[in-house]
């Protein structure tokens, strides 16, 4: 997909969709 995802240490993910 096209979203931009980031995943953190601690097992947070952030999904960010323009």
């Amino acid at each position: 997909n096209n979203n931009a995802r980031l995943m953190f240490g601690d097992g947070t993910q952030l999904v960010v969709k323009p």
